[in-house]
C-alpha cells in the first residue's frame, strides 16, 4: 500500500482520481462526487449496480445545496441539534 501526503491526495482527487482511505471502522473508496466519470469509475471498481446509491460526505450544511437539495427550516433545526 502506498501512503501519500495530504496535499498529494487532494491533488489526485481534484484531478479526477480515486483513492482508498481508512476510517475508524472500514476502508472507503473516495472520489469527487460531482464528477460523473469518477462516480462511474467507482461503480465499476466496486462492481456495484448504479441503482444502489453511494453515501456522500459533505463538509457543511451549505454543501447540501450543491446536490440540488433544499434544506427547510425544520431540517436545519434537526441538523443543528446534533
Amino acid at each position: 500500500m502506498k501512503h501519500i501526503t495530504l496535499t498529494d491526495a487532494a491533488t489526485i482527487l481534484q484531478t479526477g482520481g480515486v483513492g482508498v482511505i481508512a476510517t475508524d471502522t472500514i476502508y472507503g473508496i473516495v472520489g469527487k462526487a460531482l464528477s460523473q466519470p469518477v462516480v462511474e469509475r467507482i461503480y465499476d471498481i466496486k462492481q456495484r449496480t448504479p441503482t444502489k446509491p453511494f453515501i456522500v460526505l459533505i463538509g457543511s450544511i451549505q454543501d447540501i445545496q450543491t446536490f440540488g437539495i433544499t434544506v427547510t427550516d425544520s431540517m436545519r433545526q434537526s441538523l443543528l441539534s446534533y
